[in-house]
């Protein structure tokens, strides 16, 4: 038997949500209600529970009965009154998936806020983001959507950092813009919905990683002056220092001086690896 190749496979990976919910169950105080099917909800906690925060997911029961006979909001809006409950929940976060029915939840049908707890909407469904990192772009930017306090005079001289890093990066980083004149710096995704509300008060936004587009793009919409590139190999490393001081408007002869230090520094710390 002859053998017909498929040109419309593509390889699949995991449901996109759980780049969401990396993101959200990050957060101090969050506990996530995800309304979805009994499959959605089994393989996203089991994964959270590996790559994420170790966090409990709620979760209303979702049978065929409840999705079929229009009890569903009914069913999620008590979820959240019950996980209200406990005060050392302040966030809870309701994820839709693409179950169609889930998928459009109506987002004032929910509570904005239940017991000691802001709540909102974050919609990940797979057949509208594709990837992990498009997840993560859509809860960062509903997050900052939210609870940004736009309405704060912009902070001069001060950066938010967009993407995800690991804890030490955001240290050397900050080390590094502090002696060029950066008096503040954020990083999103963030473990506080505080930092989420100091976001919105930045000069500029150092976009590191450039599946963040709409979050960019909500930042850039607002007045936040954006900063692309990232600070990889020498030459990378001086020329992103020059563009957030030029972004913050600092003293240029500084600015300068310690890009060029930065430079000679990754140059010395690759030199043992040139010949592999």
């Amino acid at each position: 038997m002859q053998e017909k190749a498929c040109h419309h496979l593509h390889p699949q990976s995991m449901c996109p949500a759980f780049g969401g919910l990396r993101v959200l169950s990050r957060i101090e105080g969050v506990r996530v209600c995800l309304v979805a099917d009994q499959g959605c909800l089994y393989g996203l906690t089991f994964v959270s529970h590996f790559y994420a925060a170790r966090k409990s997911i709620s979760a209303p029961e979702l049978m065929n009965v409840q999705i079929s006979g229009g009890t569903m909001i009914d069913d999620v809006r008590a979820s959240v009154e019950e996980i209200a409950g406990d005060p050392s929940v302040t966030f809870i976060a309701v994820v839709s998936t693409c179950v169609a029915e889930t998928a459009g939840i109506a987002e004032e049908l929910l509570p904005r806020r239940a017991g000691n707890a802001d709540v909102q909407l974050v919609r990940l469904p797979a057949f509208e983001i594709k990837t992990h990192p498009e997840a993560k772009d859509v809860t960062v930017a509903t997050l900052l959507r939210r609870f940004g306090d736009w309405d704060l005079p912009r902070k001069p001289k001060t950066l938010l950092v967009l993407g995800e890093i690991f804890p030490v990066d955001a240290m050397t980083i900050g080390s590094v813009l502090q002696r060029i004149g950066v008096e503040a710096v954020f990083t999103l995704p963030g473990t506080d919905i505080d930092d989420y509300r100091a976001a919105a008060s930045v000069e500029a936004c150092a976009v590191l990683h450039p599946f963040y587009e709409r979050t960019a793009s909500l930042l850039e919409d607002r007045g936040v002056k954006i900063v692309a590139g990232n600070p990889i190999g020498a030459n990378g490393t001086a020329e992103w220092i020059i563009r957030i001081g030029n972004a913050l408007g600092l003293d240029a002869g500084l600015v300068s001086t310690v890009a060029e230090e930065e430079k000679r520094k990754t140059r010395a710390a690759i030199a043992p690896f040139s010949a592999l």
